[in-house]
């Protein structure tokens, strides 16, 4: 049986030493990018959640002025209904975001 020389184990060391290490560069890269996309997603998410809770809360409190002029007459849960559907309009904001950020319906 032929002995390997050492210049012959350094060579051949060197070889996968060569393809190892850019193998592990590369999926350094591409798991970091995947980090990147993952935190984007992320992000995305909270806003389409906070622009949900902004609807549903403007929605939520139009009801309940309707509700509330409905059942007790109050003429100031009236005025606040026609100044949140007029003047504030939370749900057309949020509507808006959503729609500017192309947040699917």
């Amino acid at each position: 049986m032929k002995r390997l020389r050492q210049s012959t184990i350094n060579a051949i060391a060197f070889v996968l030493l060569g393809i190892a290490l850019p193998s592990l560069v590369a999926g350094g890269l591409v798991f970091r990018s995947s980090m990147v996309l993952a935190q984007a997603a992320e992000e995305a998410e909270k806003r389409t959640y906070l622009i949900g809770e902004d609807m549903d809360a403007a929605s939520d409190f139009l009801m309940d002025c309707a509700r509330s002029f409905t059942v007790l007459n109050d003429r100031a849960s009236l005025e606040a209904y026609w100044r949140e559907v007029e003047v504030t309009k939370r749900r057309d904001l949020a509507l808006a975001e959503a729609v500017a950020q192309r947040i699917p319906a």
